[in-house]
């Protein structure tokens, strides 16, 4: 199984751009559901791309993470 990490920015850009949370609240419910099945997990006082660098995996936004989970909400 793959484990993605999101970092602030995740929660942040979807919250502000895409997903408000009174509004989207299907993507929110959909982000805590993987979060309790451990498929993604959170950071922080770290950027995403160095770390992914830094451990030789994928960096993906955050679209191309719901679609390699096949995952719709």
């Amino acid at each position: 199984m793959s484990v993605y990490v999101v970092d602030s920015n995740f929660f942040i850009q979807a919250h502000r751009a895409t997903y408000p949370l009174d509004i989207a609240f299907s993507f929110w419910k959909k982000v805590k559901q993987l979060a309790e099945e451990g498929k993604i997990i959170s950071i922080d006082k770290i950027k995403i791309p160095d770390a992914c660098d830094a451990f030789d995996v994928q960096f993906v936004n955050t679209m191309d993470m719901f679609r390699q989970l096949s995952e719709s909400f």
